[in-house]
């Protein structure tokens, strides 16, 4: 299974048309690494018939049976091998996919527009600590999806005074509220119609640089600051405090931004610097199962890009996520101190010297001239010297020419 594993990374690294591509003979194609690894029809089962879940066990009502059990078990150890540190951040991702599914999901600001929705938790280093597939209303989330997508995943890091950020499909004043009871700030990006904003700051005009707000009796500031648009912000954490950015406008002014959305991008590219680095030599394909697509985003991707992080950490070392891709590859395959075993051929395409079976008119075996003696005769002393050589009974059963012993060896 590990050689099964360190292939797929492997595919991510070195990309081929198609998977049977590997395993091709001809000259374009030939890989001696995949075929001494795996052969192909083992690689094919094992990608067709690989499950995650016993199905005589699995519940069927739920659409997360599929994977439900490795999931949990990869972010047990996600979560038991670093510390989350104070501040945490919760945003959405897709798994790509554009097959038939009931709870295929459009999101036309994402890379990749089609697919199957992820909930995250990361720290802003792009750690992944938690997560959660959203396999549709009927998966258990309780009715108000954002708020309580953040509550289930922040769960073991609340009631620790920690700070969670997350975009404006997750932020409201309810979610606030219900966090600060959990000693826990948050900090993120608001709609303007969300319920419970004061009208005073949702209705004020402001000029460039300028920012109005107003603070609840809870310490919930939900704030409006004029950039290029309107920016809505709510935090438990901050005032509307600015902050001068060392450079000027046009017109000559200081620009100048409110504490809480400095804090707010700094900590916020958490998800997408996940993101990012997984997505680079990553192993999907568009013929995996949805399911498959699942587990391996999980296990070949996100369980990369942590390892690496926390392999630059222990060893001081900042090692690409190609090269760390490399390193795995190299101890799933076996091939750290020995290079891959050159590739045998059939038994039907071996080269074998046989003995000429037929006869001629005269019932004697057939013979020939050895082709490759004819040749370099004819060259150096012409046809007429080359047409006096002995004729042999032997000849090359692939190539189906006539050779002699020594040339056949030669050649051969």
């Amino acid at each position: 299974m590990r050689k099964f594993l360190g292939l797929l990374m492997y595919m991510g690294l070195v990309k081929y048309p198609n998977i049977t591509d590997y395993w091709r003979k001809d000259c374009l194609y030939r890989n001696e690494l995949v075929a001494s690894a795996m052969s192909r029809n083992r690689f094919q089962l094992l990608l067709r018939f690989i499950h995650f879940s016993d199905n005589e066990e699995a519940d069927i009502a739920d659409r997360s049976n599929k994977f439900i059990k490795i999931l949990t078990l990869l972010q047990d150890k996600f979560c038991e091998a670093i510390n989350p540190g104070e501040k945490l951040t919760i945003d959405e991702t897709m798994i790509p996919f554009r097959g038939r599914l009931s709870f295929l999901q459009y999101m036309p600001g994402k890379s990749h527009k089609y697919g199957v929705k992820v909930f995250k938790l990361c720290n802003p280093d792009g750690y992944t600590f938690r997560m959660r597939v959203y396999t549709g209303k009927s998966d258990g989330i309780s009715k108000s999806l954002p708020s309580g997508i953040v509550q289930e995943l922040a769960e073991p890091y609340l009631d620790a005074g920690r700070t969670l950020t997350a975009d404006n499909y997750f932020t409201s004043v309810p979610l606030a509220k219900n966090l600060l009871r959990r000693k826990t700030h948050f900090l993120g990006t608001l709609r303007s119609n969300r319920k419970h904003l004061p009208k005073s700051v949702v209705n004020s005009r402001l000029a460039r640089d300028q920012v109005v707000g107003k603070m609840s009796n809870e310490g919930i500031v939900v704030g409006k600051w004029r950039d290029k648009r309107d920016v809505y912000f709510l935090t438990t954490k901050h005032d509307l405090r600015m902050v001068t950015l060392g450079r000027s406008r046009r017109d000559g002014v200081e620009r100048a931004k409110p504490a809480a959305i400095l804090e707010y991008n700094k900590t916020k590219q958490g998800v997408d610097k996940s993101d990012q680095m997984a997505s680079y030599q990553s192993p999907l394909r568009k013929s995996i199962r949805w399911y498959h697509k699942v587990v391996f985003e999980i296990l070949l991707n996100t369980a990369a890009v942590n390892s690496r992080i926390i392999f630059n950490e222990l060893t001081g070392n900042n090692i690409t996520m190609k090269n760390f891709r490399e390193m795995i590859v190299q101890d799933f395959l076996g091939f750290q101190d020995r290079a891959p075993t050159p590739l045998m051929p059939r038994r039907d395409e071996r080269h074998e010297l046989i003995r000429s079976e037929g006869s001629d008119r005269r019932n004697r075996k057939k013979r020939g001239r050895c082709q490759n003696c004819y040749a370099k005769i004819a060259a150096s002393q012409g046809r007429k010297a080359a047409q006096g050589l002995k004729r042999v009974n032997t000849m090359c059963g692939e190539c189906e020419k006539w050779l002699c012993v020594p040339c056949f060896v030669k050649s051969h």
